[in-house]
């Protein structure tokens, strides 16, 4: 059985050493954890639901506890999936990989040719990730079709037991968006302004979509038959019914950026997501409410000004979590955190914090409320009032713009600089020392 631990190498990087072995000999099969948590068995878009509240407490992940550092690539958002870590790379080594959530140890890494930014799909042993980046073959123009992504641009189904590639579908433009696996379709909607159904079982398409925007990192929410997205030049709102695969409607938007960036949440009848306009030349952090039937505007809240972010994964607006009784996102505009009521947008609490880009989703356990910047700072609030209740501050650079994932008392967290964290909730809510 393969199997490399950390201790054995105090001075290197522990995935770039098992990197550099797939490299030579292949993907290794999968080694199962002991004693590891189940997670999901099955996960068919972006942060788990509509809510993107990815905290899992039942059966025999109640209680889970576990505590390592993982050092190598920047992976965006992992997920715990029938016993086993998964996830994908953004940075070099760019590759999927299976970890053990108990003990950090790498089980298998595939390598592939160009960035991974989007979470795991799966179903029945198989992984769907797509590869692409958020550069420009040329500068994209309104009204114009457009393309992002440069380099490899893919749809692949890989084994999630060995990581052996089963298929690989090629696009035009990036597929960085999460996937939904809805009845019998892998939906893809990319960087070529297109929606694709892919057959999850041969990766052959049977339908497809043109829509007039690219969409880079607004990865779909779906409510039964419809996906919910956002799109750029122009910067539009999409409802696609996937059973007809048709716009069930697309609604125009002031924004500027963000909005093909933001994964949206729904709830109440509404869809939420953020965007940013420029008002009088500054840049401002919105979130906008969209009826989830007509898609008719039914607010738009103006939560700050600031600069946009210029590093990448480029995230101008915060990823939503929804609650019944509030709408929390974070702003890499205004560098803070805001709790909104989902039903006239009022803003009834923010926290500047001393945050830097807050674009990571906020993650609400009881009546704590954990959310990191791009500073490698961990906010624990009081999910109420906002109020600061402790300030950890991790290594490895800014935490990942996704959605951590939470397994009983674990928590697994990203960075941008190519570290892996699992870390006792218990801990982290704990009140600070004095």
């Amino acid at each position: 059985m393969f199997c490399i631990r950390q201790k054995l190498f105090p001075m290197a990087s522990l995935f770039v050493a098992v990197t550099l072995l797939v490299f030579a000999a292949g993907p290794l099969p999968l080694a199962l954890a002991d004693n590891a948590p189940t997670g999901t068995t099955y996960l068919n878009e972006f942060g788990l639901n509509g809510d993107h509240n990815q905290v899992i407490e039942t059966g025999s992940n109640r209680g889970f506890t576990a505590d390592w550092t993982l050092k190598g690539p920047a992976i965006m958002d992992p997920a715990v999936i029938d016993g086993v870590l998964y996830g994908d790379t953004s940075k070099p080594p760019y590759g999927a990989a299976a970890i053990n959530p108990v003990n950090g140890h790498v089980l298998w890494f595939h390598p592939f040719a160009n960035q991974m930014m989007n979470s795991p799909i799966y179903d029945h042993g198989t992984l769907f990730f797509g590869l692409g980046n958020n550069k420009f073959p040329a500068v994209p123009v309104v009204s114009h079709p457009d393309l992002r992504g440069t380099g490899l641009n893919q749809v692949v189904a890989v084994n999630a037991r060995t990581g052996v590639t089963q298929w690989v579908y090629n696009t035009a433009g990036e597929d960085m968006p999460t996937f939904v696996l809805h009845q019998q379709g892998l939906f893809v909607a990319n960087g070529a302004d297109q929606v694709l159904e892919l057959s999850p079982e041969s990766g052959h398409v049977m339908r497809s979509l043109a829509i007039p925007s690219y969409v880079s990192m607004s990865s779909p929410t779906v409510v039964g038959h419809t996906a919910y997205f956002g799109g750029a030049f122009p910067y539009t709102m999409y409802a696609i019914n996937l059973n007809t695969m048709t716009v069930s409607w697309a609604t125009h938007t002031r924004a500027v950026a963000g909005l093909d960036d933001d994964p949206p949440v729904v709830g109440n009848g509404q869809v939420y997501i953020g965007a940013v306009y420029d008002d009088q030349g500054q840049s401002a952090a919105m979130l906008l409410a969209f009826n989830q039937s007509t898609g008719k505007l039914t607010w738009s809240s103006r939560i700050g000004f600031g600069v946009r972010p210029t590093s990448g994964p480029l995230f101008e607006s915060g990823v939503p979590l929804l609650t019944p009784s509030a709408l929390y996102a974070g702003s890499s505009i205004s560098n803070a955190v805001y709790a909104i009521n989902p039903k006239t947008g009022n803003v009834l609490w923010s926290n500047p914090l001393a945050g830097q880009q807050i674009a990571q989703a906020p993650v609400i356990i009881g009546q704590r409320l954990l959310v990191g910047d791009n500073s490698g700072k961990l906010f624990v609030l009081n999910a109420t009032n906002g109020k600061l209740l402790k300030t950890i501050q991790f290594p490895g650079g800014g935490f990942m713009p996704g959605v951590p994932f939470v397994v009983g008392n674990t928590i697994f967290l990203s960075t941008r600089g190519g570290m892996m964290f699992a870390r006792p909730i218990s801990t982290l809510i704990a009140p600070a020392k004095p």
